[in-house]
């Protein structure tokens, strides 16, 4: 289970958009993408951005797509741009040593922070996306734990009454 999934709750999906557009916002960039990691496909697919468009709307598919890629099979943040200024960077989304996808932040003219920055801040922001990961598998192990203990609880007064009928035939 993973929050960008289409079957996740559009709750979610929105805080996740929210965590995104902070992201952005922080390091100044134009557009801030969770890549979701498909296992089956071996690949990453854009699953939440924070523009509200119907597709990332700043990322060069053709040239920055193979850096996304790049940082998900290494593990290291990855930064293109031009002397100190960076177009688009990269870091690895895990929990628990498990990949969730990779965070993508870019800007066609420069994100603000600069690169030493970026290398110190997006781990970090990887992080918070692998802890509000984690938050919400908890929190939909819970929902389905009260609804099967619900489950339970209702069927007691049915099971009593089976009880209670064997008993008359004695």
């Amino acid at each position: 289970y993973t929050l960008s999934r289409p079957d996740a709750l559009p709750i979610y999906q929105v805080l996740l958009r929210e965590f995104l557009q902070d992201f952005r916002d922080v390091v100044g960039a134009q557009e801030a993408i969770f890549w979701r990691w498909n296992e089956e496909r071996d690949s990453l697919l854009p699953a939440v951005w924070s523009t509200n468009a119907d597709a990332p709307a700043y990322f060069h598919v053709a040239e920055w797509s193979p850096l996304v890629q790049w940082s998900a099979e290494t593990d290291v943040v990855q930064t293109v741009g031009r002397d100190e200024t960076v177009f688009v960077a990269a870091a690895c989304v895990r929990l628990d040593n498990q990949l969730l996808g990779v965070l993508s932040l870019t800007h066609r003219e420069g994100i603000s922070l600069e690169r030493p920055a970026l290398r110190e801040w997006l781990p970090r922001l990887a992080a918070q996306l692998a802890t509000f990961h984690e938050l919400v598998e908890v929190r939909r192990r819970y929902g389905r734990h009260m609804r099967t203990s619900q489950a339970l609880l209702d069927a007691v007064p049915s099971l009593r009454m089976v009880v209670d009928l064997s008993d008359l035939d004695k």
